[in-house]
């Protein structure tokens, strides 16, 4: 008898993967994006590490979305599990540190988020963009504190 518990587990585990699916996961959009100071590309260089995080809180839940920055400030926003984002409104953070590299080059360089923390909060981020199953890019302005969809 005692035997017979686990079994019943492991059917009831396959029979929850079966109707639920494993590996699926919220799709969407892919978007391609650029972040920019005053209209002018944002360069990344190995002296800053750049976060930038896309969240959003809808019928799929709490959905939070990391970009993959290029060193031309360009980056492609492929959602939790590289099949896009869903539509909805974003609330976009981003913090610009110095990375390990500029530390250990200069300890006496400034400390902390060059832009003192004014997008760090997505409860407080003035940068929000509202994405649609048409939008193809997206344009964040540090300088200006802005975001865009087209």
């Amino acid at each position: 008898m005692k035997r017979i518990l686990p079994v019943r587990l492991a059917v009831l585990a396959l029979a929850v993967l079966a109707v639920t699916g494993c590996g699926g996961g919220v799709s969407g959009t892919k978007l391609n994006g650029k972040v920019l100071n005053n209209g002018q590309p944002y360069p990344i260089t190995e002296e800053e590490t750049v976060r930038i995080n896309f969240i959003t809180t809808g019928e799929s839940g709490r959905i939070s979305a990391q970009p993959q920055l290029n060193p031309d400030g360009t980056f492609t926003l492929t959602g939790p599990t590289g099949k896009g984002v869903p539509p909805g409104k974003y609330q976009i953070t981003v913090m610009v540190l110095p990375s390990p590299y500029a530390a250990s080059k200069n300890p006496g360089a400034p400390k902390g988020d060059k832009f003192k923390n004014k997008y760090a909060d997505p409860e407080k981020t003035p940068l929000t963009v509202e994405i649609t199953s048409s939008t193809k890019e997206v344009t964040v302005d540090l300088g200006k504190g802005t975001a865009t969809a087209a």
